[in-house]
This record gives structure tokens, sequence and C-alpha cells, in this order.
């Protein structure tokens, strides 16, 4: 992930302060705390899960409304991304997803991913590119 945590100790200022709140969930243990410190840079509030199980559950426990922004690894153990944002979806029609994978957005897309209201970037993950998504996913776009 570009800038790494230490880089951004000393270089990243928040762009702007932010009330949305972003669940991740991302397997990878780096790339979640990557993630993290990357979001909370930027102004983002973010929670974490490892699985789309304890996703679930944390929305269950604290209600769709929460969250702002699933960011979602496409390949989850157990319950994948894509089976996350559907049930997601089922609770709360309309939620954003940015769906993040090791695999190509061809090859993403082949998959049939709902992509109203979402978007895709390809690990490596980028800052820019994760930036920008959410930008467009919280003022309404899909990216």
């Amino acid at each position: 992930m570009n800038p790494t945590p230490a880089h951004c100790a000393t270089a990243c200022k928040p762009l702007r302060h932010t009330h949305a709140i972003l669940l991740v969930v991302e397997d990878e243990l780096m790339i979640r705390s990557s993630l993290l410190w990357m979001l909370n840079a930027q102004g983002y509030h973010a929670l974490l899960a490892a699985s789309g199980e304890r996703a679930l559950a944390m929305i269950k426990a604290l209600g769709s409304e929460f969250f702002s922004v699933l960011i979602a690894d496409v390949n989850l153990p157990g319950m994948g991304g894509i089976q996350l944002a559907a049930e997601l979806r089922a609770i709360r029609p309309g939620m954003r997803t940015l769906f993040v994978s090791r695999m190509s957005k061809e090859k993403f897309t082949e998959m049939g991913a709902d992509m109203s209201q979402a978007a895709f970037v390809p690990k490596p993950l980028n800052t820019d590119q994760i930036i920008a998504a959410l930008h467009g996913l919280l003022k309404g776009q899909s990216y």
C-alpha cells in the first residue's frame, strides 16, 4: 500500500474531517492494518472485521445505518465480499461498497457483482485510488 504508515505519520494530512464510518472487511492483517492507517490519515473512521461473518455480526449489532461504506475484499474465506455486499443490501438497499481484490477489474466484472453504488480497486492498494473511489461513493457516484 502506498504510502506506508511511517510515511503517513509525517507527511499525510487529513484531506477533511468526515462523519462517514467505514466497515473494512479484509482477512489479511497487514492489509487491514494499512487500510486503517490510510483511512485515519485521511479523516475517515473505520471499524475492522477479518471475515464476512464477523462483519455481518457487527452490522446486526450496530445497525446497517451505522456504516456509510463497506470496503470488502472479494476473496474472503467463508463468505466472500460479493456475498457480504448482497446480504447487506438486502438489509439496507443502496448500501455503497468498495470492492478490493488481487484479480483484474475485467475478471471481477465477469463475476457479475452488483456494481450500482459500488467501486472496484485492484490490489496492491493505492491510496489515491482508494480515496478517489471513496469520495465518489460518498457523493453517490459509481466508480
